[in-house]
């Protein structure tokens, strides 16, 4: 098997694991938006297509950015696959960099808790930056227009 201890076997498994609960999520948007827009933008002269990208995907877009942090902070906290599909240090991912640092004879703390640091920086300011996409995202559906 040609995927076992490389990046695109993570990726792949991350796709995986994301995709169903993506879908799920982007699909309640979009049955949250009326069929009246997209058949006012097919009488318009739109094609498929073009109502979907000029219409639905703006309507959207807050979705799209809440799944967008979730599936991105889902990805980068997994553990399991991360230790058990790669076995050497070239394709190790950033939480099993750390999970190294824990072994049967003891912990390393000091080194744990720097790599641990290092580890959330990353996630911290991926939120810090799309905070206001996944708020309006998680809330779009709760308040009334």
């Amino acid at each position: 098997m040609l995927l076992i201890d490389t990046l695109q076997a993570l990726i792949l498994t991350n796709i995986y694991m994301n995709l169903p609960f993506a879908i799920w999520l982007l699909k309640g948007f979009y049955d949250a938006i009326p069929r009246d827009f997209d058949d006012a933008a097919l009488v318009d002269g739109c094609s498929t297509f073009q109502a979907f990208r000029k219409i639905i995907l703006p309507l959207i877009g807050p979705g799209i950015g809440a799944v967008a942090v979730l599936t991105f902070l889902f990805s980068w906290n997994e553990l399991l696959f991360a230790i058990t599909l790669s076995m050497t240090p070239a394709s190790r991912v950033v939480s099993a960099g750390v999970y190294d640092f824990v072994t049967d004879a003891f912990i390393e703390w000091p080194k744990l808790c720097a790599a641990a640091m290092l580890a959330v920086i990353p996630a911290m300011i991926f939120v810090i930056f799309f905070q206001k996409y996944l708020v309006r995202g998680l809330v779009a559906g709760a308040l009334k227009r």
